[in-house]
């Protein structure tokens, strides 16, 4: 059985939101498992479970709520670009975030969304633009006017475009004027960690947290209902150790 488990845990890894689950699941289950069961190898149905997400398994309600609103704010910008043209996501790594960057990319899969990760340190204004040129040159070249001038852009770890320093603040300062300039071509989701969004509006008091997305933590109950309700997916019998079954 341990071996098992720790086979789902290797699975869970190649999604950010399951590394947390997989980690809970070895401080609550594992660690007080008996270490003389006897090992089993998982059927190839139950491990592709673990290698693909369906949001229709779990959807806490805190999700759903934040899901709504995102996509509220995109699809009013789609209806007027006088509209809010931006969303910071701001949630730890393991919270859902990507889970959630995901869907929207899926559901506005006709704004030709693109990531653009941010992986490292980009402090001044020229560095910025330099940046942020180099990673949409080829847009227009490659589909064409009208769909560039209709796009979503994802900035993952935007926290990187500052330092805490003097002087260390010209890039972010320029990438939250481009987000709010009216009638933006583009919709822009600012995908940051907490503790540096929460250092940002420490220094700039005026954002608009009506564009600001919080994910909470999954609690321990939702950590369990997700893994009971992929368990249930692929139609086998399935028995649990007590502990297993024991509440978080």
């Amino acid at each position: 059985l341990i071996a098992a488990i720790y086979r789902i845990v290797y699975l869970l890894s190649f999604f950010e939101i399951t590394k947390k689950i997989a980690a809970k699941i070895i401080r609550h289950q594992v660690e007080s498992a008996s270490t003389n069961k006897e090992q089993c190898e998982l059927p190839e149905s139950y491990q592709n479970i673990y290698r693909t997400i369906n949001f229709k398994l779990f959807r806490p309600k805190w999700f759903e709520k934040i899901s709504l609103e995102s996509s509220e704010l995109i699809s009013k910008w789609e209806e007027d670009s006088k509209n809010t043209s931006y969303l910071h996501l701001v949630g730890d790594p393991g919270s859902g975030r990507r889970i959630l960057v995901n869907e929207l990319m899926i559901k506005f899969n006709h704004l030709n969304p693109i990531i653009i990760n941010i992986d490292q340190k980009i402090y001044s204004k020229e560095d910025f633009l330099k940046f942020l040129s180099t990673s949409v040159k080829n847009l227009d070249k490659e589909e064409g006017e009208q769909n560039v001038l209709n796009r979503l852009i994802v900035f993952e770890n935007a926290e990187n475009l500052f330092l805490n320093t003097p002087g260390g603040f010209e890039a972010i300062k320029e990438m939250l004027r481009i987000v709010n300039q009216s009638e933006n071509s583009f919709f822009w989701i600012n995908v940051f960690d907490q503790y540096p969004w929460k250092h940002i509006e420490g220094i700039f008091g005026h954002v608009n947290h009506r564009n600001v997305i919080r994910i909470q933590d999954f609690s321990d109950q939702d950590i369990k209902h997700i893994i009971l309700s992929k368990n249930q997916a692929p139609g086998l019998k399935i028995h649990y150790d007590e502990i297993v079954k024991e509440p978080t």
